[in-house]
């Protein structure tokens, strides 16, 4: 899960990818999920202008509402007739990033869907990483093919977390899905990327305080409290050498569900059943990949 910038900085890597996915299954190069056929993306004629609809709150099955935005084909600033494929993104790292590749493949004829993770930036409920991304991904794709304008299939984009949420999706077996393409995501956070054979990557201490928690958090809604929090992250290494780290006692303690993850993951240094949660790890859920 790298930064902001190391996001922004994939963005164009995905681009391509996807792209390149939905060519390579247009040839019958890549074996799909279910019958898809598709026209190379990089050669489809631009046909649409694009209409938007922002934080459309998707409820999923325990009530709990998450921001989703909708980019879909328009004619003379109307949503055009018919029915459409849909590439969907589901990110921590505040779904208005997605207008960029948006505005590429709208045009073409698919309809962009940019969504919230629960628990940041619009998003309603706790944000517990990846531990909701099953039954959440799984409700959405549901939501996805109910809608007037889908033609009953979608793929799947994003980078390092938002790659997760694309495994965590697979996992759940749902409808409509068709293609994926993750990039740079994680497989098993518990043997790599958040602990290390055992060891905590205390880069995960950086990124909760100076990213995670002052970046999306429902505390940071409350710019003094954002503030407050970007300020207490400088000295993030003072933090550091009083391990172990309890709740309440760190900056962090102005955004408490933020604190309770980053210390539970400290926690859990064997691996148990913490880090096999479907939503943390592939490798332990390959059956139903």
């Amino acid at each position: 899960m790298p930064g902001l910038t190391n996001v922004r900085r994939h963005r164009a890597v995905w681009l391509a990818a996807l792209a390149l996915g939905i060519e390579l299954f247009s040839r019958g190069a890549v074996a799909p999920r279910a019958n898809f056929i598709a026209r190379p993306a990089a050669q489809a004629e631009v046909r649409y202008e694009i209409v938007v609809s922002k934080n459309v709150m998707v409820t999923m099955r325990d009530g709990v509402r998450l921001a989703t935005d909708v980019y879909r084909p328009a004619l003379n600033g109307q949503p055009a007739p018919g029915k459409f494929p849909a590439i969907l993104e589901r990110t921590p790292y505040n779904k208005d990033g997605i207008a960029g590749w948006a505005r590429y493949f709208v045009p073409r004829g698919y309809v962009a869907v940019g969504q919230d993770v629960r628990g940041r930036f619009a998003s309603e409920g706790r944000w517990r990483p990846h531990r909701d991304d099953v039954n959440d991904g799984y409700d959405t794709a549901k939501w996805i093919g109910a809608q007037a304008w889908s033609d009953g299939s979608f793929g799947t984009v994003g980078t390092s977390y938002p790659g997760g949420t694309q495994h965590a999706l697979a996992i759940s077996n749902p409808p409509y899905l068709k293609t994926m393409i993750p990039v740079d995501a994680m497989s098993n956070y518990g043997r790599f990327g958040i602990r290390h054979n055992g060891a905590f990557e205390l880069r995960w201490m950086n990124w909760i305080f100076n990213i995670g928690a002052p970046n999306g958090s429902q505390e940071a809604h409350e710019p003094a409290v954002r503030q407050a929090v970007l300020e207490l992250g400088v000295n993030v290494r003072v933090c550091a050498k009083g391990m172990p780290l309890r709740r309440g006692t760190t900056p962090l303690r102005l955004v408490p569900d933020y604190e309770a993850w980053l210390i539970e993951a400290m926690s859990h240094g064997d691996y148990a059943d913490f880090w096999k949660n479907m939503g943390a790890s592939v490798v332990d859920h390959l059956s139903v990949y």
